[in-house]
């Protein structure tokens, strides 16, 4: 995808050049980010080769999402406080349904049958399942509250009881008990069972210096807040003219952005015959979203947002991700793989994007 890094620059062009054309900025910027995303988590994954197991592995694991993180704090910023919802559970449904479809199908394509041991990605698929809990507790018990209080329906958390100042401490103790989380998540992968996590850090004469690395690291974190900035800036009116609602910008065009590059690294490892790895990648990534991305993304908007971010998903989407989950924990179960199998886990991501569109 290196080649769409052109658009970078055309995007910046065009950010000065067209300020009114909205809908074309917003389409070069979009497909500016995703090479910009791949990029970032390749600079990551070459940085943490250097850095050693312990430390490689935590900066593959906190960093992964780093992508999602730039995007959506730019989004947030502007007041999009829906779409940064709908974005957040659309990563978990990315990462869990398309980049898993994704590494079965072009590993399918290369090998008859791949397959991987299904108690290790069953243990993954039990993380998930308690992180997709945790954020169906949220969403379930406010809007329970609301109803009682006859105040709205299950929304966004920006009317009713809940957001008040009980609702406003609640979201806090809520967002750092869900960091918590993420830390024993990294505790339990890189110290206690680092055995069953490790990647790979073993010589490789294709990795980059650390000098080349960091570089990257540096200028594609800058070229990924910068593309943001030109994205957000255009996306509300873009949207008009595209007639683009909320739910589909975030779950599915920020969603597969954010995503590039735990799908890049995922289809990756699926093509040199490592599933687990692929499908660690890709369940890993959920958990992230769930545990780290969503309530940090609470936390800050409380420094510089418009509107303090409530982690209220609507009941459709928590179905979605318990949806998810099932799929996930059916996938584990087996232990194999083929591209049909991953044929038709793109296919149901096609049909979830094409219902949200309409």
């Amino acid at each position: 995808m290196k080649w769409l890094l052109f658009f970078v620059p055309v995007a910046t062009v065009m950010h000065f050049v067209l300020p009114n054309n909205h809908g074309i900025v917003f389409v070069v910027a979009v497909v500016a980010l995703i090479p910009l995303a791949a990029a970032l988590g390749e600079a990551t994954e070459h940085v943490a080769y250097h850095a050693g197991d312990a430390v490689g592995g935590l900066l593959n694991s906190t960093f992964g999402n780093l992508p999602e993180l730039l995007i959506l704090t730019a989004i947030l910023r502007s007041g999009l406080v829906d779409m940064v919802l709908a974005s957040l559970y659309g990563a978990i449904l990315v990462n869990a349904i398309l980049a898993t479809g994704l590494s079965m199908l072009f590993g399918g394509f290369k090998y008859h049958t791949q397959t991987f041991k299904s108690d290790h990605t069953n243990e993954f698929s039990s993380l998930l399942a308690i992180a997709v809990f945790a954020l169906a507790v949220i969403s379930i018990m406010s809007a329970t509250n609301l109803d009682q209080s006859g105040m709205g329906h299950i929304g966004m958390g920006q009317t009713g009881e809940m957001s008040g100042k009980t609702g406003d401490q609640l979201n806090l103790v809520l967002s750092c008990l869900l960091i918590a989380g993420y830390g024993m998540f990294l505790w339990y992968s890189l110290v206690t069972h680092k055995d069953l996590h490790a990647k790979s850090h073993h010589t490789d004469e294709t990795a980059w210096t650390l000098r080349k690395s960091m570089l990257w690291l540096l200028g594609t974190s800058i070229a990924v807040v910068w593309i943001s900035e030109i994205l957000t800036g255009s996306i509300e009116l873009a949207m008009s003219e595209f007639k683009l609602n909320q739910q589909f910008t975030g779950a599915i065009v920020i969603a597969i952005i954010g995503g590039a590059a735990e799908m890049a690294s995922a289809v990756r490892a699926a093509r040199v015959n490592r599933m687990d790895l692929a499908l660690t990648i890709a369940m890993g990534a959920s958990v992230q979203i769930a545990l780290f991305v969503a309530p940090l993304l609470v936390l800050l908007s409380y420094v510089f947002a418009s509107s303090i971010l409530h982690l209220h998903f609507s009941w459709s989407a928590v179905l979605l991700l318990f949806m998810a989950v099932y799929i996930v924990s059916a996938i584990s179960r087996e232990g194999k793989s083929s591209w049909y199998g991953g044929a038709l886990l793109v296919l149901l991501y096609i049909i979830l994007a094409v219902c949200y569109y309409y």
